[in-house]
């Protein structure tokens, strides 16, 4: 078994960043029982503008030192005026925000959907007898800072995501930052640690098995290590069904942090009916030892499945989803349809609202993440590269690639369609979004309102690869589809008319069906679903 690339660590996130300075207190005690924080101070809300998050209320939210009954300006609430309250998070750490005196439909009515980005703040003190090493869970929270050290939370609220943080010698202070749009429902709680160690199988990047196939998979399982100091020669041995499939070790560790390397296991054959596969995974470390289960799904050719790979980007695990045409036969070369997945939505999700045609496969990219990157950036990249592996493995016509994806997919058929305009046959953006400006307006950013116009140049000029308008005169040979729900109220049917006017004015041909009757995401009476529009699928 070649394991040169399986050294290659993935440094998923340094949820703290400055852990190199704490190697010396490798001896640090692990957090003895779970702390529920349930005193707060709490204010807010203050207006932010959509991905900037300065709240202008203070330059480093570390710096607040609160006290109840004080006061700070906020445009947002009636009277200008916010104070610092008491409020009381329930058993299990949830707090709510409650914000009072703040009307926020008359504020939507004025700013829209933008005006809703506020953030607030909440601080309290945790008093433990010793320094030491605790995980916090942080649900929907962006960050927090503990002690003035600033740390990453499960802003998407997944479950899974626990941060490595130091607690100081008696008192310590947290600051959380609420920001979202309106109220906040937030978690935060410190719980002990008791293994150097711990395998996150929930965010494991796992391939589907194909019945009755033996063959070698990559995997990507995310590793944290709660030590203060840097972990190496950390075994790996994966097995199933008692016998053991692959045996290695990965080093380079880094204190505090998530490390996610790409594995390589070879798997048996397992027939097409199998229940889903239990992968043990045994984590050995000087005396330390743990014992995990990975379930792959087992499934036909047929069927959506999911392939992974490791991307040439950054050398991480990937995957992306693929359902084979119907009545495949590996002597013919077929088209290929590249659709893009909407915000929080898995590849693999998005792969099983399709019927399988004849006449082409499916492949489902993942934008890195379910909210990913809109597709742009790391996103777009993803999907260049999946194309790319696509057109290598499988038997596809490169003169027959098409792309199409829905909502947050919808934008990024816009963004790489028009950016790799001769990549594409035909595209067909379904709810699709225009770009930022026109979806969640900006500007209510402090940058916006007090920088210096020349400086906004340059920001301006880096973010015009993304102004998909400004790049639709590239759709000259470009077939277009233009897919939208008459009564969608996540991303307004405007922008769907608004792309056909622009695109009436550059004198271009394309096709624009607007459903009556149907919101973002809809089915058709014989269960139909949108992305797989007949009409959408005839013009490919």
């Amino acid at each position: 078994m070649n394991l040169s690339r399986t050294a290659r660590i993935e440094l998923v996130s340094a949820l703290f960043l400055t852990a190199v300075c704490f190697a010396s207190s490798a001896g640090l005690p692990g957090l003895a029982d779970t702390i529920i924080v349930r005193d707060w101070l709490v204010a807010g809300p203050f207006p932010v503008g959509v991905r900037e998050g300065i709240a202008g209320v203070v330059e480093d939210p570390a710096e607040l030192n609160p006290v109840a009954g004080e006061t700070l300006r906020s445009a947002l609430v009636q009277g200008g005026v916010v104070t610092w309250r008491k409020l009381e998070a329930d058993s299990l750490g949830w707090l709510e925000t409650a914000y009072e005196s703040v009307r926020w439909d008359s504020i939507q009515d004025y700013w829209g959907v933008a005006g809703l980005m506020a953030a607030g703040f909440a601080c309290a003190e945790i008093d433990v007898p010793v320094a030491c090493r605790a995980l916090a869970v942080a649900t929907k929270l962006s960050g927090f800072t503990l002690n003035g050290r600033g740390y990453l939370g499960d802003v998407y609220g997944k479950g899974w995501f626990r941060t490595p943080v130091l607690l100081d010698s008696g008192r310590n202070r947290v600051v959380l930052r609420l920001t979202g749009f309106g109220d906040q429902r937030v978690r935060f709680a410190l719980l002990p640690v008791s293994e150097p160690l711990i395998t996150i199988v929930a965010d494991a990047t796992v391939p589907d098995l194909i019945g009755d196939s033996a063959r070698t998979h990559w995997l990507g399982i995310p590793f944290l290590n709660t030590m203060t100091s840097r972990l190496d020669s950390v075994r790996l041995t994966f097995a199933l069904n008692g016998s053991t499939l692959a045996d290695t070790t990965i080093s380079g560790l880094a204190p505090l942090c998530i490390a996610k390397p790409a594995l390589r296991v070879p798997f048996p054959a397992l027939p097409a009916d199998t229940l889903p596969a239990l992968l043990s995974l045994a984590v050995r470390w000087r005396n330390f030892e743990r014992l995990d289960t990975l379930r792959l799904r087992v499934r036909n050719l047929s069927s959506p499945h999911k392939m992974t790979f490791v991307s040439g980007i950054d050398s991480s695990c990937q995957y992306y989803a693929v359902l084979y045409p119907k009545d495949y036969d590996r002597s013919k070369r077929y088209g290929l349809i590249l659709s893009l997945h909407g915000a929080g939505v898995e590849a693999a999700g998005l792969a099983e609202c399709f019927r399988p045609k004849e006449w082409t496969f499916v492949v489902c990219p993942t934008n890195r993440r379910p909210f990913g990157f809109d597709w742009q950036d790391w996103g777009r990249l993803d999907a260049i590269e999946v194309l790319d592996r696509a057109l290598a493995d499988l038997p596809i016509d490169p003169d027959r690639v098409v792309l199409t994806g829905h909502s947050m997919g919808g934008h990024g058929v816009w963004h790489i369609g028009l950016t790799h305009a001769d990549r594409f046959a035909a595209a067909a953006p379904a709810a699709g979004w225009s770009t930022l400006q026109l979806y969640v307006p900006t500007f209510l950013q402090r940058s916006v309102i007090f920088a210096d116009p020349a400086r906004l140049v340059f920001r301006d000029m880096a973010l015009r690869p993304d102004n998909t308008p400004a790049m639709l005169a590239n759709a000259l040979n470009l077939p277009l589809f233009i897919l939208h729900g008459a009564d969608d109220d996540n991303v307004p049917p405007v922008h769907g008319r608004q792309f056909a006017t622009w695109l009436d004015e550059l004198g271009y041909s394309y096709q624009f069906k607007e459903v009556p009757g149907v919101k973002h995401w809809w089915n058709y009476p014989d269960t139909t679903v949108c992305v797989d529009d007949p009409d959408l699928i005839d013009f490919l």
